[in-house]
């Protein structure tokens, strides 16, 4: 399914988005570093992402790069590192982002979903900022997607507050502010690899996504 702008909506100014593209995780399940797994295309799992990030935003940031010389970060993306913390988890990283942002939003989109388009997040965007004191989150079939969303960059003091009682999760999170819900790919199936969130987490995942990429059919 196709986003769709809103009519009279004014287009997306890049120079008030960073683009934040997630690079950490273990890929435990899939046994190998999956956002570097080659597509039939020739590109990296993570680099569909990373140019939807690009078609949006005017900064980009690569969370969990090690460094400006990792071979995994995309051109055109700066390094933040994963915090070094007794408290690991996504929820500290998006406290590094909104840190780190110099712009008045972040959009976050994880390396995992290499069927992201610069479509869908131009979209996002365009609809947060319709409304800029709460965060967008994409919400598919599953439900909240927070690791595809438009954070206002005034958010980082409520994620100090969130981890400051222990909890560490983006739910929890999302439990302690203001946020609206992007329902427009709500109808997409889960069970499908025309799913936008689409995402590689064990081999099963691997083999459907090379369908996708089957003479005749869309990447």
């Amino acid at each position: 399914m196709e986003p769709s702008r809103s009519s009279g909506a004014r287009p997306v100014d890049p120079a008030r988005w960073t683009g934040a593209l997630l690079m950490g995780g273990a890929s435990r399940r899939m046994g190998e570093d999956k956002l570097g797994m080659l597509l039939p295309d020739g590109r990296r799992v993570l680099d569909g992402p990373a140019d939807a990030l690009r078609g949006t935003c005017a900064r980009l940031l690569g969370a969990g790069a090690d460094g400006p010389e990792d071979p995994r970060l995309p051109s055109g993306f700066d390094p933040v590192p994963d915090p070094v913390a007794e408290r690991p988890g996504p929820l500290v990283v998006l406290g590094a982002l909104l840190a780190t942002a110099d712009t008045p939003w972040l959009l976050l989109a994880a390396g995992d979903l290499p069927l992201l388009r610069a479509d869908h997040l131009s979209a996002l965007a365009q609809a947060a900022e319709e409304d800029p004191q709460r965060a967008l989150v994409a919400l598919s079939a599953r439900g909240p997607e927070p690791l595809v969303a438009a954070y206002p960059c005034a958010l980082a003091d409520a994620v100090e507050h969130v981890l400051a009682t222990g909890r560490r999760s983006m739910h929890a999170f999302l439990e302690q502010v203001d946020w609206r819900p992007w329902k427009q790919w709500t109808e997409a199936s889960p069970a499908t690899i025309a799913d936008p969130f689409f995402n590689l987490n064990q081999p099963q995942d691997w083999i459907l996504l090379q369908q996708r990429f089957r003479p005749g059919k869309r990447p």
